[in-house]
């Protein structure tokens, strides 16, 4: 048996030198299937890939991701150099001035997407699936508070987003639905033969047609509802979508509004100035990087 030792640092962008170190041991011989490290005859090997993600002036550290294949991975007690406060950094970024703020949010969402094609590459299990990771991250933390029974998505495109909320679902309402609206079916298949798929039902049609609209409320009746906007993106529709589906959240519930800057985020502000019912929920931006500015309302009564 022998063991390989790589040590991992992270960067701080500003001050371009390590500021964390990790020590990782990798083991070979143990078998995958055990969680010890007593010698077997298979000879699997580990690897990791740091992935590295800088933003220009942008006080965020390099994230790191480590993919482990085949054996075990033994990590030893972090070695921290405490000559750098995150907390306080961080302080001092949300203190910045609103423009400051939001001109490094624009720079790093530039650098995310300077090829153009960063977030179209994104998949869900195989399905084209155009979702910011961090949103994804808020969604499923709301998903999991609120426990609805019932997800309703305007916005299909590939499928990719109905399944992805699905599966969040699944884990804390068994019975919980998904219902998905769009003008046009353009599906793939995987997203219809998916085993998620049982769970979501797809309306055909614009999201304020009357129709559309009657349907969903008689499927969301007596139902715990969780709304996911992300169709299209003007003012006045998304004033016309929370016109028709605003009173289906209970109190806690939340409406999740995407692409706001396209143009949501003139209907939204209307919408807040003459409904108290509900108010944006900035705790809900704390990744910094969404592209749901403004877009968390959560219901207050």
């Amino acid at each position: 048996m022998s063991t390989r030792w790589f040590e991992l640092a992270i960067v701080s962008p500003i001050l371009g030198e390590p500021r964390w170190t990790w020590t990782l041991a990798t083991t070979q011989g143990c078998s995958p299937r055990t969680s010890s490290f007593e010698p077997h005859d298979c000879r699997r090997h580990s690897m990791f890939v740091p992935i590295r993600v800088i933003a220009r002036s942008f006080v965020v550290f390099q994230l790191l991701l480590c993919v482990f294949i085949g054996s075990n991975v033994a990590i030893a007690e972090p070695k921290v150099d405490y000559g750098i406060d995150a907390n306080k950094l961080y302080q001092e970024f949300l203190a910045m001035p609103e423009a400051k703020k939001k001109k490094i949010t624009q720079d790093f969402s530039r650098l995310l997407n300077s090829s153009g094609t960063v977030m179209r590459s994104n998949h869900f299990h195989g399905i084209q699936t155009w979702q910011n990771p961090f949103d994804v991250w808020v969604t499923q933390e709301i998903i999991s508070e609120v426990k609805p029974d019932l997800i309703l998505e305007t916005g299909t495109f590939r499928g990719g987003s109905s399944l992805m909320w699905a599966m969040y679902l699944e884990q804390v309402s068994p019975d919980g639905r998904v219902i998905t609206i769009d003008i046009e079916d353009k599906r793939v298949p995987r997203s219809k033969t998916h085993p998620l798929a049982a769970k979501v039902d797809f309306l055909l049609g614009s999201s304020t047609a009357s129709d559309v609209v009657a349907d969903v409320k008689r499927r969301a009746k007596g139902k715990r509802v969780l709304i996911i906007l992300d169709s299209l993106h003007t003012k006045d529709h998304v004033a016309d979508e929370l016109a028709n589906y605003a009173d289906l959240v209970p109190v806690g519930g939340y409406i999740i509004i995407q692409d706001t800057p396209v143009g949501a985020i003139d209907a939204i502000h209307e919408f807040v100035a003459a409904n108290d019912a509900f108010e944006i929920d900035k705790s809900r931006e704390r990744l910094l990087y969404t592209f749901n500015l403004d877009g968390f309302l959560k219901r207050v009564k």
